[in-house]
């Protein structure tokens, strides 16, 4: 099951990536590539059963009560 996630993420990057590189839109560039690693990191995460990050609820407990 692994290598048809990272098979997918590697057809993903072949498409998208090269013709924002040609088209120099590299702001695009960096928001799909942060976009696209939590992504990944949410399929991991999902596939192997590890413990989720929830960075909502650290944001919120972080927060002064209102």
């Amino acid at each position: 099951m692994i290598w048809l996630l990272l098979g997918l993420f590697l057809v993903i990057i072949l498409v998208e990536v090269p013709a924002l590189i040609i088209e120099k839109l590299y702001r695009e560039l960096f928001v799909f590539c942060v976009i696209f690693a939590v992504g990944v990191y949410m399929s991991l995460v999902q596939l192997y059963g590890l413990p989720f990050f929830d960075l909502f609820n650290y944001i919120i407990t972080m927060l002064p009560d209102i």
